[in-house]
């Protein structure tokens, strides 16, 4: 009887190992099957955010270039306006005008030195438009 009792427990035992041996097999593969999930989530939402950021770099990239095309619509409006008010302006006005725009843009001269030579050459040009 205490064999057969011996026999028992060993055979319990070993039904035992066997059972533990599968639930760790069950284990194994659920934490698998769990890590690919994960996995499988973390892509969607990697390719979800990077989506996001392409949408709003698009519409940045589109509201600046309707700004832009704004901005030169309304400058190519008002050079129109204005080489439109100046149509009938006489050339010695617009002359006037071109020569006071320039002195506008020119650098800022801090000291003019005038040597005779120069001079000469400038009242000699001038006399020549008086002697016309």
């Amino acid at each position: 009887m205490a064999v057969e009792r011996e026999a028992a427990i060993g055979e319990n035992e070993l039904t035992n190992q066997v059972e533990l041996a599968r639930r760790q097999e069950e284990l194994v593969q659920a934490r698998g099957r769990n890590a690919r999930i994960e996995a499988e989530q973390a892509a969607v939402a990697a390719t979800i955010a990077a989506e996001s950021d392409a949408d709003r770099v698009r519409t940045d990239a589109q509201a600046r270039a309707d700004a832009e095309r704004a901005l030169g619509e309304a400058a190519g409006a008002a050079e129109q306006a204005r080489m439109a008010a100046l149509q009938d302006v006489p050339v010695g006005i617009l002359t006037a005008l071109a020569l006071r725009e320039l002195a506008g843009s020119l650098p800022r001269i801090e000291h003019l030195t005038v040597t005779p030579d120069l001079l000469t050459d400038l009242v000699g040009r001038l006399g020549a438009r008086e002697g016309r």
